[in-house]
């Protein structure tokens, strides 16, 4: 249970990052400070939690469900700016509810900032907790501008970003939904060796998944820009 919702704050993250590659500077930069003064104005409640509070809120049925559905709505408002995108760029005029999406930035990133920062309480125990949120602070603003301009740097085709953006978001949105699923069942736990091989194979039929699409995406591209 635990290792979905670590995967999914995962894929929230780089959502998020995905859809502030699309801004200028100076946009990423307030919602980066914003992210930072939020880390300080939870930072009360936080020191109160306990892993054994946080445990509970995990498996807390209705909480998990409070949490698909945030998290299908975000997906479905990511999703419809990946679709607005990319009609406003194939039939060249701009659409006004491209414009109004593309300023959404996730509302999910906030709680995930607040479950990272209970998390860092725990895991360096020693140290001053106003210290932990102000390093915390800086670190998640610093982070939040470097990698967003280190995805357009790396990709810096908007519409494979799109496509990426459009795919990490129906994933999160699967994930949301497992979540859920998950903390209604009850299974006895089972000790089984970790398969190398079938890890193996699903990471490699990604890979080149996600390579074959890269590559068919490029020369689809230079084919339509010869004609």
């Amino acid at each position: 249970m635990n290792i979905i919702i670590d995967i999914l704050i995962l894929f929230i993250l780089i959502n998020t990052l995905l859809k502030l590659s699309f801004w200028k500077f100076w946009q990423v930069a307030i919602v980066a400070v914003l992210a930072g003064g939020f880390v300080f104005f939870v930072y009360p409640f936080a020191i109160e939690q306990s892993q054994l509070k946080m445990q509970e809120y995990l498996q807390n049925t209705e909480i998990l469900s409070n949490i698909a559905v945030l998290v299908t709505l975000e997906s479905a408002i990511c999703l419809s700016f990946c679709f607005t995108a990319l009609l406003e760029y194939l039939n060249g005029v701009k659409s006004k509810w491209n414009s109004v999406l593309k300023w959404y930035s996730g509302l999910l990133i906030f709680p995930v900032l607040l479950y990272l920062l209970t998390q860092s309480f725990f895991t360096f125990t020693g140290v001053d907790f106003e210290m932990m949120t102000m390093i915390f602070a800086v670190i998640a603003v610093i982070l939040l501008i470097g990698l967003s301009f280190g995805i357009r740097k790396l990709i810096p085709e908007k519409d494979l970003r799109l496509e990426i953006h459009f795919l990490v978001s129906l994933f999160v949105a699967v994930l949301g939904l497992i979540v859920t699923t998950s903390g209604k069942m009850v299974y006895l736990g089972v000790d089984e060796p970790l398969n190398f091989q079938r890890l193996g194979f699903t990471f490699g039929l990604f890979a080149s998944l996600f390579l074959a699409g890269f590559l068919f995406n490029k020369i689809w591209w230079i084919c339509f820009r010869k004609h």
